[in-house]
């Protein structure tokens, strides 16, 4: 079992096994990103409404799907709420399953107002 309370190294981080509510790597934690509540899934999937038409001819739209970035020096694997990447910078036929292997051009987070963020 791997011991979270020390900092966790990305190849770790990416050999913990799936949980239902998905993690994120931030400064060396696992953080659990809790499932999103009814209204932040409808903004997810109005999102998701209004990029399709551009995603059928230029790119693809994924909502909380993990990316691979490197932040301060340090690995860091968001999961945000809505990001698009378009077939310039993955071609149409690409698929691997795990996380995004690049920074997308669009990301979202959406923060709740009884978020701490404010």
């Amino acid at each position: 079992m791997v011991e979270l309370a020390r900092k966790l190294t990305l190849e770790t981080f990416l050999q913990l096994p799936q949980q239902e509510t998905g993690s994120e790597l931030i400064d060396g934690e696992a953080v659990v990103k809790m499932s999103p509540p009814y209204s932040l899934a409808s903004l997810q999937t109005a999102l998701v409404l209004l990029q399709a038409p551009w995603a059928q001819e230029q790119g693809r739209i994924r909502t909380e799907w993990s990316v691979l970035l490197c932040r301060k020096e340090q690995d860091w694997v968001p999961v945000p709420d809505f990001l698009d990447v378009s077939y310039q910078r993955f071609a149409a036929d690409w698929f691997v399953e795990g996380a995004c292997p690049l920074a997308p051009e669009l990301v979202v987070e959406i923060i709740s107002p009884d978020s701490d963020v404010w």
